[in-house]
């Protein structure tokens, strides 16, 4: 970088040459010349950025296909910004790759387990807002996916917003095959539970079927959402920093 040292002061561009003003003086920079899709496609030099794009890729592409697997789970459980958070993780999924070459690593070798935690809401962390441990399966022969719940008190166990009188347990079973986009999606949930109840609530079992013997990867999703009882109908509470939704479990071949 040159610093100029006349009096001539000058800001703006001249040719290939840009001049600022800084706490140090006015500064002149070359303008570094854009490097071509051509020249990244083709030139060697760029070899690793090719196959850092193409894995980015791959990772971008299939954090759209959960988030559309997921679309009805998701609804008002997910933050905005969940694409960048869920790129990430996948990214770490992908490179877990123990077959492929570096560029060409992929989901379908990846170890999904490395999901198991993804919270999609990071203002409702699960721990925070339900307090009773549970119980997770994944048998995979016979394409099962389970959440055992025991029973509890809705009083000491869950952390709802005000004006909500009542919450359900709701779960997703995600089979995906991110190499020819093909998703498998089943829901379930509980029925209400009565928040301010300080008698035990019975214990809760979700299950799902999906394809016995799948060879994609399985994803088990649990989240929760919050009502309030008016006059016998059960309306949503809006505020979703209370309604948690993560990755329970995972597993892959």
């Amino acid at each position: 970088m040159a610093i100029q040292s006349s009096i001539i002061k000058l800001r703006g561009s001249i040719d290939d040459l840009t001049f600022m003003a800084t706490k140090d003086g006015y500064q002149a920079r070359k303008k570094v010349k854009p490097v071509s899709k051509e020249t990244i496609a083709t030139d060697p030099q760029y070899a690793r950025m090719r196959e850092n794009m193409s894995e980015f890729g791959r990772a971008l592409t299939a954090s759209k296909l959960i988030r559309l697997a997921g679309v009805d789970a998701l609804a008002d459980c997910c933050e905005k910004r969940i694409g960048r958070r869920l790129t990430k993780a996948l990214m770490t999924m992908l490179i877990s790759d123990p077959i492929s070459e570096r560029g060409k690593r992929n989901l379908m070798n990846g170890d999904a387990t490395l999901m198991k935690g993804f919270s999609f809401n990071q203002a409702a962390i699960w721990t925070s807002i339900f307090k009773q441990p549970f119980s997770t399966g994944i048998d995979r022969i016979n394409g099962k996916l389970v959440v055992d719940i025991p029973s509890f008190i809705p009083a000491s166990k869950v952390f709802a917003p005000q004006g909500s009188t009542h919450c359900i347990i709701h779960s997703a079973a995600l089979e995906i095959n991110f190499e020819t986009a093909q998703y498998i999606t089943k829901l379930a949930e509980s029925v209400p539970v009565k928040l301010n109840d300080r008698l035990a609530n019975p214990a809760i079992q979700i299950e799902h079927e999906v394809t016995p013997n799948s060879t994609n990867p399985l994803f088990l999703l649990l989240g929760i959402r919050f009502f309030q009882e008016v006059n016998g109908s059960m309306y949503s509470i809006l505020d979703k920093s209370f309604n948690a939704m993560s990755i329970v479990n995972a597993d892959s071949v």
